[in-house]
């Protein structure tokens, strides 16, 4: 890899657009799925590069070092807190800025249009 590239780990609908925007708009990537499905559903163009498959610690700091890459983009599961402790992990130890993109979790309070029942019959009830 002459040039640098952002690296993506992606697994949510959050990383695959931003993978796709970069790469519309001329930014290299690589992008890191764990599974086929991960695969089918990213879209093709010149600056993708898709790396399936899963990666522990070590795997992932050797992609990073190998690969030269500008920043790497933390964009999986919000509850996949082991891959990202060793994305940070390894991004840290190759020296390789660490950015994570997490859609919000909070699913609002009561009072912001959601209520809360205390079973699926009340629910249903209700609705």
């Amino acid at each position: 890899m002459t040039e640098k590239h952002i690296l993506i780990f992606a697994g949510t609908t959050e990383g695959r657009r931003l993978a796709e925007t970069l790469a519309e708009n001329g930014v290299p990537c690589s992008v890191c799925v764990a599974t086929e499905y991960g695969t089918q559903v990213m879209g093709q163009h010149p600056n993708l590069t898709l790396l399936q498959g899963r990666l522990d610690c070590a795997g992932m700091q050797q992609l990073m070092e190998q690969g030269g890459f500008a920043a790497v983009v933390d964009a999986t599961h919000p509850y996949a807190t082991a891959v990202s402790a060793n994305i940070a992990e390894s991004a840290q130890a190759v020296g390789v800025p660490y950015l994570r993109l997490k859609r919000d979790t909070d699913m609002g309070r009561a009072g912001e249009g959601i209520r809360y029942f205390a079973d699926h019959d009340a629910c249903a009830a209700f609705l």
